[in-house]
């Protein structure tokens, strides 16, 4: 039951016990049979209140799930932001930052609370800026998921070659409301490229080794990938 619902009862509830009063102080309506008629009228509308009351409790319960099942999945969500690999960050459809993950400050060279509220384009080279600019716009117009390459200058650092994707977002009426950016070193793109092409790339190297018996139950973490080297494993 809504609130202002409980109000109305509330109301109507008071407003017909002022009127027993008054009628039990008017000697014209004053009977032998008055007083039983006010006893039951106050005890249905006391039943009632109870059960109003109730159902607000109910829905309060409601309300109180609802919350911390969002604030899981809003710790999810930061959890999973934060574990990303590659710089990621979400900016207005003007380019300015509103979230940045860790990997992004580091990246950009600034802490990460303070690349809030900055414009993107302060970390693009000046020969570039124009050129980017204008491949935001044409964004904004075909919106659609784009990837572009780009020459980034962090804070009091050297500048570096970098893919940025960046992929629009809308809300549930279908209007542009943000933008997310993975930017990503080129560099150390093709210095992974060229390990994994390799003959000796072993990718059992340099990640810890872990050996369970038979029948052992393995606890996976989602953000952990997992691979199996000797034996079966079966999955629940």
């Amino acid at each position: 039951m809504e609130v202002d619902i409980f109000a109305q009862q509330l109301q109507a509830f008071q407003q017909r016990l002022a009127e027993l009063y008054q009628a039990v102080g008017d000697p014209r309506q004053q009977s032998t049979n008055l007083l039983p008629a006010v006893y039951k009228e106050l005890g249905v509308a006391s039943e009632q209140l109870q059960v109003a009351v109730e159902e607000l409790l109910q829905k309060k319960e409601e309300l109180a799930a609802t919350q911390s099942q969002l604030e899981a999945e809003i710790q999810h969500h930061n959890e999973l932001f934060e574990s990303m690999l590659y710089a990621y960050l979400v900016t207005d459809t003007d380019g300015n930052i509103l979230e940045a993950n860790r990997i992004a400050a580091i990246f950009f060279n600034v802490p990460q609370q303070f690349l809030v509220d900055k414009p993107l384009t302060l970390f693009i080279v000046q020969p570039e800026l124009q050129g980017f600019e204008s491949k935001l716009q044409q964004l904004l117009q075909r919106e659609s998921v784009q990837e572009w390459q780009v020459r980034l200058q962090p804070h009091q650092g050297d500048s570096f070659k970098a893919i940025i994707t960046v992929a629009p977002v809308h809300d549930n009426q279908g209007k542009l409301v943000t933008l997310r950016w993975v930017v990503r070193e080129i560099s150390k793109l093709k210095q992974t490229l060229k390990v994994l092409e390799s003959n000796d790339y072993d990718p059992k190297h340099n990640y810890p080794k872990y050996s369970y018996a038979k029948g052992e139950t393995i606890h996976l973490e989602q953000q952990i990938i997992w691979l199996v080297s000797r034996g079966l494993v079966k999955l629940r």
